[in-house]
């Protein structure tokens, strides 16, 4: 990745055991679990894995980097990147254990071939969506033959 490019937001793409992807499913809305790059973090892995530790109440191990997105608004700022990284849940933690309150969203596990369809990608998403699931299968060793049902862990 070009170093004048700047890193603006890491994106996770989360497994489950059953080789489902986590998404945020907000009002209107769907996301990957996501975070800008931390001050307090030494790298984007460990950014990630604390972002996804406090926004979505999930452990994940050490992500992998899969690659960027070249983001160009063409609205005269500068053009910046979006780091897309894979991991493997490893824990779900409840929701409401820190504030105690629900928050404004709610934890839904994908096929991975339903992934582009729901976040509304195209093909740059298609593909991004195949090199994760290839990473998966090669790197974390899960299986995505299995579960191709959506669930919700609350």
């Amino acid at each position: 990745m070009p170093e004048e490019v700047p890193i603006r937001r890491i994106h996770g793409f989360c497994f489950d055991d059953a080789g489902r992807v986590l998404l945020r499913e907000l009002p209107g809305r769907s996301e990957l679990p996501g975070v800008e790059p931390r001050p307090d973090a030494d790298n984007a892995e460990t950014a990630l894995v604390q972002g996804c530790l406090e926004l979505c109440r999930v452990s994940i191990s050490e992500p992998f980097y899969l690659g960027y997105q070249r983001v160009d608004e063409n609205n005269g700022t500068p053009p910046y990147a979006e780091l897309k990284m894979v991991a493997h849940v490893t824990a779900f933690h409840p929701l409401n254990s820190i504030t105690g309150i629900h928050p404004a969203y709610r934890r839904v596990l994908s096929p991975v071939s339903a992934v582009p369809a729901i976040l509304h990608w195209g093909v740059e998403g298609l593909l991004q969506t195949a090199a994760a699931a290839i990473a998966a299968m090669d790197i974390l060793r899960l299986d995505l033959s299995g579960n191709h049902d959506e669930a919700y862990r609350d």
